[in-house]
């Protein structure tokens, strides 16, 4: 590659938006491009400065070094999601790709944090759906067969309204001067 061709590359490097990590075998992070501070708020020197694990949401760490093993066997990792601590304190989904060359990592981490907590948003809503639904349709249940027992005494009544009633015989004229 001429200088020309390496402009460009660092020009892309730098105006991507997805977070884009060089790292060695053993995961000593080399480069990290501008894409990470925007993301999770620390400069790339910042992250560079410290364990890339102490970054990781203590549940994934584990499910990352083992990602990180197929990468040192030669494997791409593909789709693995692990959260990283923002700033803020609060943790950002990343969809991590990565393919090993030469002795290093070269990896792309895009934030799916929007998509991740809309899908939980969605399956709370579907759960309390689920659970209304059940509790209405019980109500609905017992509301019916509230309204059958009124159908039902309105049908007596109205048939009782429709009997002929009877009438007390009248009194004969002989009868009322006794």
């Amino acid at each position: 590659m001429d200088a020309s061709s390496d402009t460009h590359i660092r020009i892309l490097f730098e105006m991507t938006g997805e977070m884009l990590c060089v790292a060695t075998m053993d995961g000593e992070v080399l480069l990290l491009n501008p894409a990470w501070e925007r993301i999770v708020g620390y400069t790339p020197a910042e992250i560079m400065s410290r364990p890339f694990s102490a970054s990781l949401h203590a549940d994934d760490v584990e499910p990352f070094r083992m990602a990180f093993r197929g990468l040192r066997a030669g494997l791409p990792l593909r789709g693995h999601i692990a959260r990283f601590e923002h700033r803020d304190g609060s943790s950002r989904w990343l969809h991590w790709e990565a393919m090993p060359h030469s002795g290093l990592v070269y990896a792309l981490a895009r934030d799916v944090t929007d998509e991740i907590e809309s899908s939980e948003r969605v399956g709370r809503l579907q759960i309390a759906l689920r659970r209304n639904a059940a509790t209405l349709g019980g109500t609905l249940s017992h509301a019916e067969a509230m309204l059958r027992d009124l159908r039902t005494l309105h049908g007596s009544i109205i048939a009782s309204l429709q009997t002929p009633t009877l009438k007390a015989p009248e009194a004969t004229a002989n009868e009322v001067a006794a």
